[in-house]
């Protein structure tokens, strides 16, 4: 169906369609890559849904170290339109601990700290 769009108008359409494809990918099919690829694109087309971009910061997390850089780009995205979003400072964390980057990781457990929102590891990192 997104091939037989016009390249021009319809974009409500073709952004339904580009999501509706990355949840089967997602959901049903197991197939993150995929799923990665096209709410990228749905990204793209609007840009202020913050629901999607939760779904790629998860996304990214879940496919390795190949894409730590833009799970981090996205939950900093996150966090920069909700500043009490934890969900978000944890999964930075985690990735900053799996990449080795014990600076930043301590950065975000310090915020964590703050929001009195840090786990029993997350303190002892911090202390």
């Amino acid at each position: 169906m997104i091939k037989r769009l016009p390249a021009e108008g319809l974009d409500g359409v073709k952004l339904m369609l580009w999501h509706a494809l990355g949840e089967i990918y997602r959901s049903r099919l197991k197939e993150f890559g995929a799923a990665i690829q096209a709410f990228e694109v749905a990204a793209k087309l609007d840009p202020d849904n913050l629901g999607r971009h939760e779904i790629l910061a998860e996304l990214y997390s879940m496919s390795g170290p190949d894409f730590a850089g833009k799970a981090i780009e996205e939950n900093m995205l996150l966090i920069s339109r909700d500043p009490f979003r934890v969900d978000s400072y944890k999964a930075l964390r985690k990735i900053f601990m799996e990449t080795r980057k014990y600076d930043r990781a301590w950065s975000v457990c310090s915020a964590l700290a703050f929001l009195q929102r840090a786990d029993a590891d997350e303190m002892q990192f911090y202390e």
